[in-house]
C-alpha cells in the first residue's frame, strides 16, 4: 500500500518511484566523490633542509601530485628554499615566506608548507649554499593526478 506523506500525497516506494530515488541518490554519492576538493586526496610529503644532512635537501628529487603540500623543515643551518626562476610555483622561504628580506636564510629551526598547484617541474635551492641546479638543490616533479574512473550505476 502506498505510503501517505504530511500533504496528503501518496508514493508507492516499490515502484519506479523507488528505482528513480535510488539512481538519483547514487549519482548524487558519484558527483559528490567526483567533485571532491584536491586536498581530499592530496599527500604531504617532507623535505628536510640541512641537518642532519649537511648542505643538502632530503630527498633531493621529489616526484608528486598536483595538488599535494610539501613541508620543508630546517634542521639546523643558516638555511631558505626558494624557486629558481621559471618554476611553475614560486616561493621564497625560511622563517616566513615572502619577498627579500622576508624568506631570507635563517638559523632558526623552521617549517613552512608549499601547495603545489600547478603540474610541472620546480627548481629550488638555498641562497646561501647554492643555486639553480648547483650546491645545495632540489627538484620537485609535480604530475597530473590520476582521475578516479567512472562507472555506471544500475
Amino acid at each position: 500500500m502506498p505510503a501517505p506523506n504530511n500533504r496528503g500525497c501518496s508514493f508507492d516506494y516499490g515502484g519506479r518511484m523507488h528505482s528513480t530515488l535510488h539512481k538519483a541518490g547514487s549519482i548524487l554519492v558519484a558527483a559528490t566523490l567526483a567533485l571532491g576538493s584536491a586536498s581530499t586526496w592530496a599527500t604531504n610529503w617532507n623535505v628536510n633542509v640541512g641537518n642532519p644532512n649537511g648542505l643538502t635537501f632530503s630527498p633531493q628529487i621529489l616526484n608528486i601530485s598536483a595538488g599535494d603540500t610539501v613541508t620543508f623543515t630546517n634542521g639546523g643551518g643558516q638555511h631558505n628554499i626558494t624557486s629558481d626562476p621559471g618554476a611553475v610555483t614560486t616561493f621564497h622561504c625560511s622563517v616566513a615566506c615572502g619577498t627579500a628580506p622576508t624568506g631570507n636564510p635563517s638559523a632558526a629551526l623552521w617549517s613552512q608548507v608549499i601547495t603545489f598547484s600547478t603540474p610541472g617541474t620546480v627548481g629550488y635551492h638555498c641562497e646561501m649554499h647554492g643555486a639553480p641546479g648547483s650546491g645545495m638543490f632540489g627538484t620537485i616533479n609535480v604530475t597530473i593526478p590520476v582521475e578516479l574512473q567512472s562507472f555506471e550505476i544500475d
